[in-house]
């Protein structure tokens, strides 16, 4: 589902002050962000597990637009169990994008 430019820079923009005020301290760094018309974006960010190797995490989710606040808002979505850490192997980061990928098609078709 394609989003104007603005809206969807106006939802990133909200999603990284968010994500400062609720830290993801396992894989704190971003990566990439799909953001969906349908109130659902993905997320795939980076960090360092506690053997200082290398993780990645995929997490979807829920977005809206609270009137009354004049702000996004925004929930990580667990009812569906896609979001998932993926940890080092030699292909982890490959494993990582295509795992984004897929769930980023499955997004796309949600009602």
């Amino acid at each position: 589902m394609s989003m104007p430019d603005k809206k969807y820079f106006e939802i990133k923009k909200a999603f990284k002050l968010w994500q400062k005020k609720y830290y993801n301290f396992m894989t704190p760094d971003l990566i990439s962000l799909d953001i969906f018309d349908n109130n659902y974006l993905i997320e795939l960010s980076r960090g360092t597990g506690i053997n200082q190797n290398i993780i990645f995490g995929v997490t979807v989710i829920n977005w809206f637009y609270d009137k009354e606040k004049k702000q996004y808002m925004f929930s990580v979505n667990h009812k569906e169990e896609l979001n998932r850490c993926i940890t080092t192997t030699d292909n982890t980061e490959m494993h990582a994008n295509n795992y984004f990928d897929e769930i980023s098609n499955k997004i796309k078709v949600w009602k």
